[in-house]
């Protein structure tokens, strides 16, 4: 029995989804024009919730300089 290779075609939405979510916000953009179908699911709210949740942690962390 052969074993056939594993494509991105083949993972879920859910699954891309996950993956998305380690993206930098330009790379979640760039990624919006590969296809149709990672456009879409680069729109998926909660995708852009845990990035705005995950910048607004980032500011916390940032000391400000006067």
């Amino acid at each position: 029995m052969e074993v056939l290779p594993l494509q991105l075609e083949d993972l879920s939405d859910d699954v891309l989804l996950y993956i998305f979510g380690f993206l930098s916000l330009p790379d979640v953009v760039k990624a919006r024009g590969i296809c149709k179908r990672w456009a879409e699911i680069t729109f998926e709210s909660t995708l852009w919730r845990n990035m705005v949740l995950s910048c607004s942690d980032q500011q916390q962390q940032v000391p400000i300089m006067h």
